[in-house]
């Protein structure tokens, strides 16, 4: 697969695109070498930089109650019993809003996909393994330079934002989808124009 970048132009969405058309084509999907993670036998690598990254996780809506204790009068005692009373609500409140979805800790990691998974370095600089079989769910939005995918019960939904999204997303469907990823219209896009709008997210 031969990939010519315009200079001077959006460099991961001409990249994503001349990658787009070609396997539109035909053409076989390129490797790249990665050094570091040993990969399976007969696993490629696809596409090996930088992304924000970000999980989708909910609390279970415990808290821990106030409880403490105090002998003297009953003014002091009534005045420590609201205050206590005014801490566990603001606990449970809290408590309550965390039961609701959100995504977590954004930041900026390593992303190597494969073409049998994607590889996302975590707090620690580890990578963590998301074994594309598994997923259950998947959201591209090249356009606001977004890929999210959902895994079932095995993990928390991961979200990648930044300027090399459209290309994630690109050989993430090319895996998940093998030739049918061209049907899919949310990657129609990349096929469409050889230069997108400029909305790279600044990384």
């Amino acid at each position: 697969m031969s990939i010519d970048v315009v200079a001077g132009g959006d460099p991961w969405w001409d990249y994503a695109h001349a990658c787009a058309l070609a396997l539109y084509r035909g053409e076989p999907a390129p490797s790249v070498r990665v050094y570091g993670p040993v990969l399976e036998d007969g696993e490629e690598a696809r596409v090996c930089t930088s992304a924000v990254a970000s999980r989708l996780l909910a609390g279970d809506g415990s808290y821990r109650r106030s409880s403490t204790f105090l002998f003297g009068g009953p003014g002091l005692m009534i005045g420590m019993l609201a205050a206590q009373g005014y801490m566990n609500r603001r606990r449970r409140q809290q408590a309550e809003r965390d039961q609701i979805a959100q995504w977590h800790d954004p930041r900026q990691a390593t992303v190597i996909v494969t073409d049998e998974r994607i590889m996302c370095s975590g707090a620690d600089g580890t990578l963590v393994d998301f074994w594309l079989e598994y997923v259950t769910e998947f959201y591209p939005d090249v356009m606001a330079r977004s890929v999210t995918f959902a895994f079932g019960d095995r993990c928390a939904p991961l979200r990648l934002d930044g300027p090399a999204a459209p290309a994630i997303a690109l050989w993430c469907a090319h895996a998940i989808y093998g030739p049918s990823w061209s049907s899919d219209t949310r990657l129609r896009p990349l096929l469409a124009s050889p230069s997108a709008p400029m909305q790279a997210l600044t990384t």
